[in-house]
């Protein structure tokens, strides 16, 4: 099983998009379960629709997106794990054997891939197995939403399990690429006190990110 979880905010027409892009492509798409953590507060929670932008859901009051997908990650189940957004769009057929395919051969990879953002330089909404996170736990719980994708990034570059697949392809249709418009999702989260948190969480944090990565592979 591969679980997408995904925090989202006043988006349920991209979190539909996402969500058939990533069954329409998968081969085995009922061993793909998306998760989304919805905030109480979201004035447009009534329009989110199982089946149509969400499997399995948890509504909660976290205001930004690092808590709340480390909310998803414990009641979620599924052998594979990915960092989902609500802006992304998958666009490979068989994405999901391919992701499978890499698990089979080290279960604590840290698997990026295209998307159109960043591609090989930055790993965006990583992949990563049930045995890292029962090795290591998952996205910094310190972190409100910066330094989200790094915090993994970083673990699985330290540890020599860092990979890039440019086979996968899934788009983040995002206003820096200028494949979506800037939002209010977007303004919600993108001011200083936010950033200069991470930022601090970040730098304290960088010795135990060196704990972690060595934890990871150790025998």
């Amino acid at each position: 099983m591969i679980d997408l979880l995904c925090p989202t905010y006043g988006r349920p027409e991209r979190m539909a998009t996402m969500y058939k892009s990533a069954k329409d492509t998968a081969e085995l798409p009922k061993d793909v379960v998306v998760w989304a953590a919805i905030e109480e507060d979201d004035a447009q929670r009534y329009n989110y629709k199982v089946g149509l932008h969400f499997d399995c859901i948890v509504i909660g009051k976290w205001g930004y997106a690092a808590p709340a997908w480390n909310t998803l990650v414990k009641h979620s189940n599924g052998a594979i794990i990915h960092q989902t957004a609500d802006d992304l769009i998958f666009r490979t057929r068989g994405w999901d054997l391919k992701v499978r395919d890499h698990f089979c051969e080290q279960p604590f990879k840290v698997l990026h891939y295209k998307d159109d953002l960043r591609d090989e330089r930055m790993a965006l909404n990583a992949f990563v197995s049930r045995e890292f996170v029962k090795r290591i736990g998952y996205i910094d719980p310190e972190l409100w939403h910066f330094f989200s994708d790094t915090h993994l990034e970083e673990i699985g570059r330290l540890a020599g399990t860092l990979v890039y697949d440019p086979t996968i392809h899934i788009t983040q249709a995002h206003f820096k690429n200028s494949l979506a418009p800037f939002d209010a999702t977007y303004a919600k989260t993108r001011n200083n006190e936010i950033h200069a948190h991470d930022l601090a969480v970040w730098n304290k944090n960088a010795n135990w990110r060196k704990d972690l990565a060595a934890r990871l592979t150790a025998s």
